[in-house]
């Protein structure tokens, strides 16, 4: 454990201590945290601010007490605030996570501090582990130790001590004591300092300096990522609420009709829902429900509640001239099951039913089309169809690759199933999309959380909602519905450019297969791009040896309209077989036999030799060096596949080796080692030409006095908010700087769109 002295300053005296302590202390970094009481930026309100300049002392400075109460007075307060920001501004400022404390002091105390960001110790650690986890607490244990937690546990308890929650989701943390959360705060800043001094040497050793600060990672998330955070993106929050009320009708429908032709096969499988949860009883709920359902009168205490108890009971037979009430009197009496009248038997399904709904409020019917245990049992037991899939605990899958095939094979028999897979897609797009965009918009604004984290080819992610999401829509898409299209499509009708502005938006043409292509160092997959023909096309051609077609989509014996069968077979594994499919995956992609499936892959290397050297070397860097290499520098470590390899040789890459001597699953880690090998540096590199994009277009913006912002990165597409009558000098800007700003050997293509929103942006 490191030992560092914690300091709560909540005195005038202990601040003017600080700021002598502060202006004497050698160093040219601060760690800078904020405790608050909302995960929400716009939301939050600062409770107090943790700051360390070495990893010997950190300091509080409280705001607020656990009541909310202002600590200074308002003088005091402004003299703190501007004390802050000179100190903050004068140092290389290092934060967890900091776009949040940024974008907090902000919001409260209006000073900008993107500029003065150094480091962003979930930045560094990414770019040394690529994998999860990327909390605080969980990295600072991981190589820290134990100790790291101390902070936390104290904060846990006086928190639920206080009467606030601390969950994982939820952690009421402005609630606690303020020396407990005082030292809380004081641990986080010391743990990011000690994280910053443990990643820098070793970013520095495998040569990740420049990627970090000076190239692309730190750049990014300065210049683009803050803002792009810090603005938000602009929706019409009337269209969203129009469009949750038409998709509400239209799952309701379609839940009702799916319900009525289902009907005959599930009320059995109802019935033992309702007899396990629900079952007929002598006492508790079931009696009074069944009461209410037939006009019964049961007893009543003085009180006015129902009550049981047999002297009652007895009493109140006697007053009943109703032979079923009689009847059913004796029945709670006698507790005889063998001579139940035969009308509460059959009448037990709507007292079922009525005790169901009013536990499960939120239900329309008892069967449910979007449990897949209920699905499953419809489909695997009641109709008998034999699994092909299977989840991770075994069962029968219902998801959508299932849902698509089965649709294909029976919807001439069971059209429900192409109404349940609607209602499935319906039922996404409500709420991921537009429940979730009106439950997380502020003032008209989404400002998801745009993540380079997220992914290990430092790509972005979003969350809180995940726009990297938003449907994407083909003009080729196969096996959706004119229903969902048109739903589907009203969601980026939402993403408007606002009042005065226009979207300004451009998306790279084929830039997955354009990186794969150049990876490969392939002159012929090259040639595709570069004479504008159709890869699927030249690969099946050359795959399958066709004769008397061609790949040039403006030839009249181009291959899609002549043969479209076979690029479509191509498609299928054009890129799956360099991302490490093997011969049983592309016999069931298509349809073939094994040794078919292998002659396949083989005639596609050998035709295209270049593509085969890639995949070894892929292999061979994971395999010997246990990482392999972007071509700008990104690493993606994969030191267990150099692990495995070293102790087994290549030989536990064969299936029978394997299975014989007690590896299938060490093989099994192995290939998908290998294969995340070959992908990564095609992913990396797109992943580097848009986020080099984004950083030169925002630099571009400011040069030229442009009033726009990068609003959304989403996969291939930027997507930019710019002054309306600033749009068309915009549009250029954008489109030379994804084209022109990272250079490979196939030239690049990204020609911009002006819209309103972002359906039309395409």
């Amino acid at each position: 454990m490191v030992n560092f002295e914690h300091f709560i300053v909540n005195t005038w005296d202990l601040f003017q201590s600080l700021i002598r302590y502060e202006q004497a202390v050698n160093s040219d970094i601060v760690c800078y945290d904020l405790e608050t009481n909302s995960e929400i930026e716009l939301k939050a309100t600062i409770w107090g601010i943790g700051l360390c300049w070495t990893e010997l002392k950190a300091f509080y400075i409280p705001m607020k007490n656990k009541a909310g109460e202002a600590i200074w007075t308002l003088e005091q307060e402004k003299e703190i605030i501007t004390w802050l920001e000179k100190s903050l501004k004068t140092k290389k400022l290092i934060g967890h996570n900091i776009i949040y404390d940024v974008l907090v002091t902000e919001y409260n105390y209006n000073f900008v501090l993107d500029e003065f960001v150094h480091a962003d110790t979930i930045l560094m650690k990414h770019c040394l582990i690529e994998d999860r986890p990327f909390g605080l607490k969980e990295i600072s244990i991981s190589i820290l130790g134990n100790w790291a937690s101390l902070g936390q546990e104290k904060l846990e308890e006086n928190v639920k001590a206080n009467g606030g929650r601390f969950t994982k989701d939820h952690k009421d943390m402005y609630l606690a004591d303020t020396e407990i959360l005082g030292e809380y705060c004081c641990f986080d800043v010391i743990l990011t300092l000690l994280l910053y001094k443990h990643f820098l040497p070793l970013i520095e050793k495998e040569g990740l300096s420049d990627l970090f600060f000076l190239d692309e990672i730190m750049p990014l998330y300065k210049e683009v990522t803050i803002n792009m955070k810090r603005k938000g993106f602009p929706i019409d929050v009337s269209h969203f609420q129009t469009l949750k009320k038409d998709l509400e009708v239209e799952i309701n429908t379609l839940e009702n009709e799916i319900h009525n032709e289902i009907k005959h096969h599930v009320d059995s499988f109802e019935q033992t829902l309702l007899d396990d949860n629900y079952p007929v009883k002598f006492t508790g709920n079931f009696p009074k429900f069944f009461a209410e359902e037939y006009a019964i009168a049961l007893p009543v205490t003085k009180d006015g509640k129902l009550t049981l108890a047999k002297k009652a009971v007895e009493a109140q037979k006697a007053t009943s001239s109703n032979v079923k009430s009689t009847e059913f009197y004796d029945y709670l009496l006698n507790k005889d099951v063998a001579n139940t009248p035969v009308w509460i038997k059959e009448g037990r399904r709507p007292v079922q039913e009525a005790m169901y709904f009013s536990t499960h409020p939120e239900k329309t019917k008892i069967f449910n089309l979007s449990s897949g245990d209920h699905v499953g049992h419809l489909l695997y037991n009641c109709l008998g169809i034999t699994p092909f899939k299977f989840t991770d605990s075994k069962k029968p899958s219902t998801d959508k690759e299932v849902m698509d095939e089965l649709i294909e094979q029976y919807k001439a028999t069971e059209p429900w199933m192409s109404k349940l897979s609607d209602y499935r897609k319906l039922s996404k797009l409500l709420s991921t999309y537009v429940d979730g965009i009106l439950d997380r918009q502020i003032n008209g604004k989404i400002h998801t959380s745009m993540l380079m984290f997220g992914t290990t080819s430092g790509r972005f992610s979003s969350t809180n909602p995940n726009l990297q999401n938003l449907p994407r829509l083909k003009e080729d898409d196969s096996g959706i519905s004119e229903l969902v299209l048109k739903y589907a499509n009203q969601i980026k009708k939402g993403f408007i450019a606002g009042n005065g502005n226009k979207i300004v938006n451009a998306d790279y043409s084929s830039l997955e297969p354009i990186c794969f292509a150049h990876c490969s160092g392939d002159q012929k997959l090259k040639d595709v791009f570069i004479k504008g023909y159709d890869l699927y096309s030249v690969v099946g051609i050359e795959t399958f040896e066709l004769h008397g077609v061609s790949a040039d989509k403006k030839a009249t014996n181009y291959l899609k309209n002549i043969m479209p069968e076979m690029r479509q077979k191509a498609k299928e594994f054009c890129l799956s077989v360099p991302y490490g499919a093997g011969a049983g995956q592309i016999a069931n992609k298509l349809n073939i036999g094994y040794k078919e499936a292998q002659n396949v892959i083989d005639n596609y290397l050998n035709k295209f030799p270049g593509l085969k050297t890639y995949m070894n070397r892929c292999d061979y860097s994971a395999k010997k060096n246990g990482m392999v290499k972007t071509e700008f520098g990104r690493i993606r470590h994969l030191k267990e596949a150099r692990s495995i390899h070293t102790l087994f040789g290549d030989k536990v890459l064969d299936a029978r080796w394997a299975k014989a001597n007690g590896h299938t699953d060490t093989r099994y880690r192995l290939k998908n080692l290998l294969n995340n090998a070959k992908n990564m540096p095609i992913q990396g590199l797109a992943a580097h030409l848009v986020n080099r994009s984004l950083i030169a277009v925002t630099r571009a913006f400011k040069k030229n006095n442009i009033d726009g912002y990068v609003g959304l990165s989403i996969h291939d597409e930027n997507c930019c908010i710019v002054r309306e009558d600033q749009s068309i000098q915009a549009a250029k800007l954008l489109q030379y700087c994804m084209e022109e700003t990272t250079k490979i050997s196939i030239p690049l293509s990204a020609v911009p769109m002006i819209a309103d929103n972002l359906a039309d942006a395409k």
